[in-house]
Formats: C-alpha cells, structure tokens, sequence
C-alpha cells in the first residue's frame, strides 16, 4: 500500500500500529471529506481481501505451501520487464 498507492501506516511512539493511516494527494480537492471517504474505502477493500487471502492460505498445511511455492517464479509476473 505504501508503494503503490501511497497509504502511510500511524504508528504510537513504540512503534504500535494505530488504526489510522495518512495518503498523499496531488490533486486540489474540492471536498475533501468525499476524498478521505474514497481512501477509507479503498483500504477497507484492501484490508479484506488481504484478510480473505490470510485466512485461505492458513487452510493450507506448511508442507504443501513450501512445495507449490518452489513453482512458482520468485518474482511476480507484474514486475518482469
């Protein structure tokens, strides 16, 4: 999310995770309540399905993941030139 979309995680002063987050707009806003309800949704999105992916992937036993991700190729397809 960082990278690509420019979301910034809040953290406290010893480093804990706070359930805010800070993004980067190079545009003018007209209304900016509408943007920050645009940015909720997407990290609600993206939170669910990271969530969604977690949770399928914990469905596999460890030996079997070890082995199917030897298949597949160590960078992902979207960063091959």
């Amino acid at each position: 999310m960082i990278a690509h979309q420019k979301y910034f995680p809040v953290v406290d002063g010893a480093g804990n995770l706070l359930p805010h987050f800070l993004t980067i707009n190079n545009t003018l806003a007209r209304d900016p309540a509408v943007v920050r309800r645009g940015n909720e949704k997407v990290i609600r999105a993206r939170l669910a399905d990271a969530r969604f992916f977690f949770e399928e992937d914990r469905k596999i036993p460890s030996r079997t993941a070890s082995r199917a991700s030897r298949k597949l190729p160590s960078t992902p397809s979207w960063e091959h030139p």
